[in-house]
């Protein structure tokens, strides 16, 4: 919810040489930091949470939180500045920061079995409070928060969420399904599917004890929203449900299994994010008006540079970008599904070559046995490495043997592509008794903005679709512009 701020920075730096750069942390930074979120905090909420009332909700009396904020009377506990970060909705990352600055306080660390159950839950559960946090942490076995110093006089307890869970969590397991998507392959035999992030399915299984009853209960939840309860006493079919609000009492330990698997999908989604677990990938995807490929390997060379190579080939021209991280996912998505899956993050490549002939001439200039002639060859040689691999998927979808949406795949009926471009009632589609699409018009004329009349052919929109048009705008807009859909492949 906070938004990021770029006024800290790392106090370490190391020079060229390798030297350390060490600048001391100022007193006020964290003080400054604190008040800036909650400055953040109070605008996304449209509330006026005081300094005051922030203390209270961590449980601690203004006059000893003012001085804690400021490190007059500095704190101790890490679990303090933790839950000052909770109260202020902040994520892991800008915990992490916060830890930072206020005495070099260790990082949330996921090889921690607490932090990274305080991490699954922040990020999980939005709107979490203090106290729901340190409930939970008791539920699943791990100390509470431990806030306040003993010096402060008797701790106060902050756990105020009265949490309906009246069962014993007896074992609880996140899995990823090894289904048809990964052992076989993309289902759809589409590039657009290939690396699609929705295909990082997590399921998570909890099983509950009944004391009283003396009874098992197995919850279930999947990441695509899969909702189920079976009681392990009556030999019947487990309960599904529609929405979290509608499990009664199962609903904090759904709340809990939830989380579970959704750290699961994070780090898949990680994994999906970096080609150096591929070993290279080509995609091909519309972007503007030009069906770009593209293809990405890791600098296994010299894997202490951290670089990526990745080659496009757009309207006949190839350009290589280096990036520090990996820029494949940035390329293969939207920009509006990237941020869905991994937020918004700016790339930009520190360096861009145009062809080979370009880092030949660099290497005329540069001095043979130097680090910029070395750099420079590198450049080149994957240069050469990728280029078969464009070449190659240019190839294949110009010959047909390879979509960016394989048609005959996704659709058993070709029809159904005016269903997902929402133009059904365009083409005065006639259904069938089952309500499947079985006769449309052929063709349909449209209007565009500046009064062109443009018309599009059933065999336009087929053709739009294998070429991943994301609307029929685009499509009435290529179309005018261009004369043909296939034109975006020229």
């Amino acid at each position: 919810m906070s938004k990021h701020n770029d006024s800290y920075t790392s106090t370490i730096k190391i020079t060229k040489d390798y030297t350390v750069d060490y600048k001391p942390i100022e007193k006020t930074a964290f003080a400054e930091f604190i008040r800036e979120k909650r400055k953040e905090y109070n605008e996304d909420t449209g509330k006026e949470i005081s300094t005051s009332e922030l203390g209270t909700m961590i449980g601690i009396k203004y006059e000893m939180f003012r001085k804690i904020l400021n490190q007059e009377k500095p704190t101790k506990k890490r679990d303090c500045i933790i839950a000052i970060c909770v109260a202020l909705q902040l994520l892991p990352g800008e915990i992490d920061e916060a830890l930072g600055l206020y005495q070099y306080m260790p990082a949330l660390d996921q090889y921690n079995p607490r932090d990274g159950f305080i991490t699954s839950q922040i990020t999980g559960s939005p709107g979490l409070t203090v106290a729901e946090l340190n409930q939970r942490l008791i539920q699943r076995g791990f100390p509470g928060l431990d806030i306040q110093d003993k010096r402060d006089g008797k701790k106060k307890n902050t756990v105020d969420a009265i949490m309906n869970m009246p069962y014993k969590v007896l074992e609880l397991k996140v899995r990823t399904p090894i289904d048809s998507d990964y052992y076989y392959g993309d289902q759809y035999n589409s590039l657009s599917t290939r690396y699609d992030p929705f295909n990082c399915r997590c399921t998570g299984d909890m099983i509950l004890g009944d004391p009283k009853r003396k009874k098992y209960i197995h919850l279930v939840a999947s990441t695509d929203g899969y909702l189920s309860s079976q009681i392990y006493k009556i030999d019947d079919f487990p309960t599904s449900y529609k929405s979290l609000e509608d499990t009664g009492d199962f609903k904090d330990y759904f709340i809990e299994l939830i989380n579970a698997v959704n750290v699961e999908k994070r780090h898949l989604l990680g994994i999906l994010d970096d080609t150096k677990n591929y070993q290279h990938r080509t995609s091909a995807r519309l972007i503007g008006d030009s069906i770009c490929i593209f293809t990405e390997e890791f600098n296994y060379s010299i894997p202490e540079m951290n670089e990526y190579y990745l080659l496009l080939l757009v309207s006949g021209k190839y350009q290589l970008k280096v990036f520090d991280r990996s820029a494949f996912m940035h390329y293969y998505l939207s920009e509006e599904k990237f941020s869905q899956f991994y937020g918004s993050k700016n790339l930009e490549p520190k360096e861009i070559y145009d062809s080979i002939e370009q880092l030949d001439e660099l290497i005329e200039k540069s001095d043979k046995y130097s680090e910029e002639s070395v750099k420079y060859r590198m450049r080149k040689r994957a240069f050469i490495r990728l280029q078969p691999h464009v070449d190659e998927l240019y190839a294949a979808l110009k010959n047909n043997q390879e979509y960016i949406n394989n048609l005959e795949y996704i659709y058993d009926n070709p029809a159904d592509t005016l269903r997902y471009y929402k133009i059904e009632d365009d083409f005065e589609c006639i259904y069938d008794e089952y309500g499947e699409i079985c006769d449309s018009l052929k063709e349909k004329i449209y209007t565009q903005a500046d009064g062109k009349a443009v018309t599009i052919t059933l065999d336009d929109i087929f053709a739009a679709f294998k070429f991943g048009f994301p609307s029929i705008e685009e499509i009435r807009r290529i179309k005018a512009d261009y004369g043909s859909i296939s034109a975006v492949f020229q």
